[in-house]
């Protein structure tokens, strides 16, 4: 089964029909006393629920306590009805999987903790990303208001006005890489969005070549203007 939002997995067997559940990256495993696998695509990537149903009886299959923390061994917690779960955050969500063996008893496999911690290292390498690329942007944002403070944009200064950007823009292209590797929820749109308000930085065009604080057109009235002085002065010598 592939998860592609958050949802109820009703998985129509017993407790007693499963060994075991295990975690393999960001799926659940749920291996079967008879041999069977059912595998839960991106379960623990996002806020997904499991239920057993066994006849007339529900139960859900708690992993984690109050604190996010993952149990020693899954808890089952009796229901009454579905529909509350299917609604949870206002967006109904279901996925089933029909009927399959039986026996055993649920032992809540500890790799699941570390699929766990793998996606928070996941998450906090994409935080991480974006920082940086926020960092970059921030820097290269104010060395090109630094060298346009003067109205002046030197050699010197386009070419680190250009490596600036370039970290910047490399910065952001990492982020993204670390934020495909996400699964799709709130905190993946909420670092998207701080991503793509980012302003586009351009590197403004040389105005003083000679690097003499003077602008270039400057200089050129200032080369013409003496021309014309020595010019003048040249004809009334004569």
């Amino acid at each position: 089964l592939s998860l592609v939002e958050p949802s109820v997995v009703i998985l129509k067997v017993s407790k007693e029909s499963i060994a075991s559940i295990k975690a393999d990256g960001l799926d659940a495993v749920v291996q079967l006393n008879d041999g069977q696998t059912i595998t839960i695509k991106d379960f623990f990537a996002a806020d997904n629920t499991l239920v057993l149903e066994d006849g007339d009886k529900l139960l859900w299959v708690q992993f984690t306590d109050e604190t996010g923390a993952f149990l020693n061994e899954v808890v089952y917690n009796p229901l009454s009805e579905i529909k509350p779960l299917l609604y949870k955050d206002g967006v109904p969500a279901w996925a089933w999987i029909p009927p399959l063996a039986a026996l055993g008893a649920l032992n809540f496999d500890k790799s699941i903790k570390s699929s766990n911690d793998k996606h928070d290292t996941t998450l906090e390498s994409a935080e991480k990303a974006v920082k940086d690329a926020v960092d970059a942007y921030q820097k290269a944002k104010d060395k090109l208001d630094a060298a346009l403070k003067d109205g002046l944009i030197t050699p010197t200064e386009k070419a680190e006005i250009e490596n600036a950007i370039a970290e910047a823009e490399k910065a952001k292209q990492e982020a993204n890489d670390k934020l495909n590797a996400l699964a799709d929820g709130k905190q993946k749109n909420d670092l998207e969005l701080q991503l793509n308000a980012l302003p586009e930085l351009k590197v403004p065009p040389i105005n003083d070549k000679n690097e003499n604080g003077i602008a270039d057109d400057i200089d050129a009235a200032i080369d013409d203007a003496e021309q014309a002085v020595k010019d003048a002065q040249d004809k009334y010598d004569a």
